[in-house]
């Protein structure tokens, strides 16, 4: 297993267990359906000390919400203890591009959230997939959870201007704010 710097790349999914006794890992995906994280290649592991390993995924099964996922030269349960904890990244340039109007979780990360009246809530710091729907974590103090219904909280998301626009807090759905 080679240590690389890290690279550009985007978080996909996390290590969370070991399965087995062939070195096989838990993997939670990140992505929707949870089977495309298989798709996009190549892998990165990035390690708690900071390295980036490149690895290559050479099988998987579904187990609840998880994938259990062989790697390519990791054959015991030992071996793959040391990747527990780890994040799966992916090189940005490996997705592909998308319709217009359609964008990325990661894309909204950073941008700038204001309402209709011009008036800046903060930066978007997480995406939260629950239950009832997806939220906005917007860095605030409080943060603020903003839920992602287009059009009914969610205005426009204008990547090229940094910005999402929601409509203001008083004309939201009553709760949400």
């Amino acid at each position: 297993m080679k240590a690389l710097p890290l690279s550009d790349g985007v978080v996909c999914g996390r290590v969370v267990g070991v399965f087995g006794i062939r070195g096989q890992i838990k993997v939670v995906s990140y992505t929707d359906p949870m089977e495309q994280l298989l798709v996009y290649r190549p892998w990165e592991i990035r390690t708690s000390r900071g390295d980036a390993v490149p690895v290559e995924p050479k099988g998987f099964q579904r187990q609840g919400q998880k994938l259990v996922v062989a790697l390519e030269g990791f054959t015991d349960r030992i071996q793959s203890e040391i990747l527990v904890g780890a994040e799966i990244t992916v090189p940005r340039h490996c997705f592909p591009p998308l319709p217009e109007g359609q964008f990325y979780w990661v894309d909204l990360l950073g941008l700038e959230v204001v309402d209709e009246t011009g008036f800046r809530l903060g930066q978007v710091s997480d995406l939260t997939r629950g239950p009832a729907g997806d939220c906005l974590t917007v860095a605030a103090t409080p943060p603020l959870l903003i839920p992602f219904v287009w059009q009914s909280t969610v205005l426009a998301v204008e990547l090229e201007s940094r910005r999402i626009r929601i409509r203001s807090a008083g004309e939201a759905i009553p709760g949400a704010f």
